[in-house]
């Protein structure tokens, strides 16, 4: 059966209650590759950063989205379903919140590629940093890319950022 439609103003309350991505994405927009990529040498990653930030907006958009939905199945099967369903409440809300947390993952991995890439961080760097440093170790480049980030430039302004270090 699904949710109702909830009216305006309550629309409009939940979305004010969630972070605002679009000025970010906005601004990743900006970043055009083929452009970027005339100020660099044949073969820099720099340019494929770009492409990384605007997936990264992309993707807080849709986790936006699906926050966006958590709270409107709970609400609506709490508050304007009569009689209440608590279970499909939850189980919405639910479900719509573990979908924002693996496209949160997700931008993360966009974010640390990006950061690969900006930085032009070599594979050997980050497999160096994996949890067991086999070749074939497929696990989180974002927590590569942070051990990287400390043991390696742990003065640079992009490790500054992320670990709120000043």
């Amino acid at each position: 059966m699904g949710r109702g439609k909830l009216d305006k103003a309550t629309g409009n309350k939940i979305g004010s209650e969630l972070p605002n991505v679009t000025d970010i994405r906005k601004a990743t927009l900006h970043l055009q590759p083929d452009f970027i990529s005339m100020g660099f040498p044949p073969g820099s990653k720099i340019p494929i950063a770009a492409v990384c930030l605007q997936d990264v907006t992309s993707t807080l958009q849709e986790v936006k989205h699906a926050l966006f939905e958590a709270l409107a199945y709970i609400l609506w099967y709490r508050e304007r379903k009569n009689p209440p369903n608590e279970h499909l409440a939850i189980f919405f809300g639910r479900f719509y919140a573990d979908d924002a947390t693996l496209r949160l993952y997700a931008a993360g991995e966009h974010l640390a590629e990006a950061i690969v890439c900006m930085l032009e961080i070599d594979k050997e760097s980050l497999r160096k940093y994996r949890k067991t440093g086999r070749p074939d170790d497929q696990g989180s480049q974002q927590s590569a890319v942070g051990k990287v980030l400390k043991a390696e430039m742990s003065s640079h302004p992009i490790t500054g950022a992320i670990f709120g270090i000043n």
